[in-house]
């Protein structure tokens, strides 16, 4: 039987907090704990998360270099960062940032992970065109 180590039940309990969407508690989490294990990918990863659900998209995508520079292969920062791009309304690179986390893991396409963020913002309906006025005569 194997325990968990004390960084393993801390990532278990960051992730608990997003989970309950308590994302100010979980990015201050995230934080201490980057000091103990500054490469652990779900740490940087779920810190990535939290910074964007606060509203500090220039920070998650700062966050997400780091992780791509030590964890290239992970598809869930592509992913990530696909989420800041659509927070940003710039589709073509929330579009790639997306199928590079499908080609790397196509599981989140048919979880619909991907497609569930931008799906939305852009099918959104369009505003109506006003049709020109007749005449009456």
């Amino acid at each position: 039987m194997t325990h968990a180590s004390a960084a393993e039940l801390e990532v278990r309990r960051i992730r608990e907090l997003v989970a309950e969407r308590q994302f100010a508690q979980g990015l201050a989490a995230a934080d201490a704990l980057l000091v103990t294990v500054p490469e652990n990918r779900d740490v940087l990863y779920l810190r990535a998360l939290s910074q964007r659900m606060c509203g500090d998209i220039p920070a998650a995508l700062a966050t997400l270099v780091t992780l791509e520079r030590l964890h290239p292969r992970f598809s869930r920062l592509h992913q990530e960062r696909g989420h800041c791009y659509v927070a940003l309304k710039q589709a073509p690179e929330a579009i790639e940032a997306f199928l590079r986390g499908v080609r790397l893991n196509p599981a989140l396409l048919r979880a619909g992970a991907c497609s569930r963020a931008y799906t939305g913002w852009l099918a959104r309906p369009r505003t109506p065109r006003r049709r020109p006025r007749r005449s009456r005569r």
